[in-house]
């Protein structure tokens, strides 16, 4: 058990007052605080306000004032807003709990507790390990957000990522990781209530389950990954939405604009959410002051990120219009961007693009997916498929009344969401769609069981259930156990990193051989977090800064490269033969000195026991300039 284990919680509890309390008083400047359940308004108070505490912060990192005492007290104020919670609001409807009700209870219970270890053992996940997590700590280190010119992982919206940065830099790894596990769990709960303004009690715990327990969701809910964080804004923007044209009611559409911003300003694919979102509203209230609410606030919202990106490289969603606005090439070239798309783009897109993938996809990605959608180990589950028939006839039998029902906006959102995440060529891994993931399963339950409870069919309703969450369960089980291991057998951290970290070995003997001062070039993304030094990433299709790959053609324009960053070490695998191949043109002529070689072990996953692991070899350079024989 981490000895820092206090201070991480009572961060965290920090933290989740920190949230209660700025999307209490957000729901409140709106007016769609009344009226509510309070256990809804909890949720909704985090959702919203998990979006502002990371938009606040972000202005506090670009202003270079990433201070301890700055982000408490700026906790600690935004705090105060949990009083608004005290008010009175709907009493949700009482209904009998039997016992199915308490057997979900129980199912929910043992997930938590598999999200909860995971919270509590070291961070393992090769994203999280690379940016998500080695962000914060970079800019808490250096007390500011810097630029960090990386298409993909670097200079990417990161406002999820300053709620962690708060975590670090108050509590600790420890807290970080609590905050990601309970965020998760919000993510469940708000997915429960907003189901239940529609299901039963035992069938909104179902769904929250069904999501909880989704791989992907198990994947991501307790790492730094953003999609499942993203959910809870995804959720708030459709509902709020919905809400606000039926109701004609203008602090739901802002609510609905804020949460759409925030899931902009936390990943590219939040754009073609909003902009799903703005035809829903075009389609369900074309009103000019509404529409023009939404635009306005939803710019403000998700606009500081991009306009970060666009300050930097006058490309707003970069690299993606490199050339388009009139780039700058200080970080991006036309070559590089020849390079990337034709690499990138087409190992994210195994499927061609067209109507007939459009229909087949969740199919595709359920049965018999390329391992490039990731989804025998990210996927949603089987419940869209074993669903679709009670959910077909409940939509025939309910069609007429479809149109006004809340639930037809935020099928619209959806529906228009996924087109457009299909049609524009974004990534086909199949854990992109998480953040719309609790709004399916709601639209597909509540469709379902209306139909069943029409028919007296409940059992075979009830069945799909079962099969489902088996599923998902021997899923959440195998994914436990590699946590259970790291408890119950007293595991200290260094042999948990070394069977969970490809290739963690390489940095004990590293750092042994460098100083605090030092700054190493590493060709590994998942050690990035795990150093104590000062780390620059390497990768031939996301940076143009250091080009070690070009070390042959041109070795004085890579040195000059290397030094412009400061680099005085160099750690690249040797059993890579461009890597190899360009460490030795740089020690043939003088200008690197080979200080030791690296044993590491890669394995096929983290998560199944897998002792067949392959010898990894690297090794650490020094850079220098007596003997070097290039010029300066």
């Amino acid at each position: 058990m981490p000895g820092d284990l206090p201070i991480a919680a009572g961060t965290v509890l920090l933290l989740f007052a920190a949230a209660l309390g700025a999307g209490a008083g957000l729901l409140a400047v709106t007016r769609t605080l009344p009226g509510m359940a309070s256990l809804e308004a909890t949720a909704w108070s985090f959702a919203l306000g998990f979006g502002a505490l990371g938009w606040l912060i972000a202005f506090a990192g670009w202003a270079g004032v990433l201070h301890r005492p700055i982000l408490a007290i700026a906790c600690l104020i935004l705090a105060t807003g949990t009083i608004l919670l005290r008010g009175t609001h709907r009493a949700p409807p009482r209904e009998r709990r039997d016992k199915v009700f308490w057997l979900l209870c129980v199912a929910l219970g043992v997930v938590m507790t598999i999200d909860l270890m995971e919270g509590l053992a070291p961070p393992a996940d090769a994203d999280s390990l690379a940016y998500h997590f080695a962000l914060p700590k970079q800019f808490v280190a250096h007390g500011r957000i810097e630029f960090v010119p990386r298409a993909i992982d670097g200079a990417i919206p990161l406002l999820v990522q300053m709620t962690y940065l708060v975590a670090l830099a108050l509590g600790g790894e420890t807290a970080m990781t609590l905050w990601c596990a309970l965020s998760g769990w919000m993510a469940g709960l708000l997915t429960f209530t907003l189901a239940r303004r529609h299901l039963g009690a035992s069938w909104s715990l179902v769904v929250a389950l069904l999501f909880m327990s989704a791989p992907a969701v198990i994947f991501g809910a307790g790492t730094g990954q953003v999609e499942v964080r993203a959910a809870l804004f995804a959720a708030i923007a459709a509902v709020a939405l919905a809400r606000g044209a039926l109701e004609r009611h203008l602090g739901f559409i802002a609510v609905s604009a804020l949460a759409a911003g925030c899931f902009a300003a936390s990943k590219y694919t939040g754009l073609l959410y909003g902009a799903a979102c703005g035809i829903a509203l075009l389609l369900t209230w074309p009103s000019a002051r509404g529409l023009a609410l939404f635009a306005g606030v939803g710019l403000l919202a998700g606009g500081p990120w991009y306009g970060w990106n666009w300050w930097h490289t006058g490309d707003p969603v970069f690299p993606v219009l490199f050339g388009v606005l009139g780039s700058s090439e200080q970080y991006w070239t036309a070559a590089q961007d020849a390079l990337f798309r034709s690499i990138y783009y087409k190992s994210e897109n195994p499927l061609p693009i067209d109507p007939w993938r459009l229909l087949a996809y969740p199919f595709i990605a359920t049965l018999f997916a390329p391992g490039a959608i990731e989804s025998g180990r990210t996927g949603l589950g089987p419940w869209g498929l074993l669903v679709l028939p009670f959910a077909v006839g409940g939509l025939w039998r309910f069609r007429r009344q479809m149109r006004a029902s809340p639930l037809f906006t935020i099928a619209v959102v959806v529906a228009g969401f996924y087109i457009l995440w299909f049609v524009t060529g974004s990534s086909q891994r199949v854990r992109h769609l998480v953040p719309v993931l609790p709004l399916f399963l709601i639209l597909t339950t509540v469709a379902a069981v209306r139909w069943a409870d029409g028919l007296a069919v409940q059992r075979p309703l009830g069945l799909a259930v079962v099969l489902t969450l088996a599923v998902q369960f021997a899923a959440q089980t195998v994914f436990g156990v590699n946590y259970a291991r790291y408890f119950l057998a007293g595991e200290n951290r260094a042999s948990f990193l070394t069977r969970n970290v490809q290739n963690y070995g390489f940095i004990a003997p590293a750092q042994a051989a460098t100083t605090s001062r030092d700054r190493i070039l590493v060709d590994q993304r998942q050690l990035i977090y795990l150093f104590d030094r000062d780390v620059f990433y390497y990768h031939i299709l996301d940076q143009v800064q250091v080009r070690l790959d070009l070390v042959r053609h041109d070795p004085t324009t890579v040195l000059r490269q290397l030094r412009a960053q400061k680099i005085s070490h160099i750690l690249v695998r040797t059993d890579d033969p461009l890597n190899a191949g360009a460490m030795d043109t740089l020690v043939a002529e003088g200008c690197a000195a080979r200080v030791q070689d690296l044993i590491g072990q890669t394995f096929r996953s983290r998560t199944l026991a897998d002792d067949q692991g392959q010898k990894a070899l690297a090794a650490l350079f020094r850079l220098k300039d007596e003997g070097c024989r290039l010029a300066p």
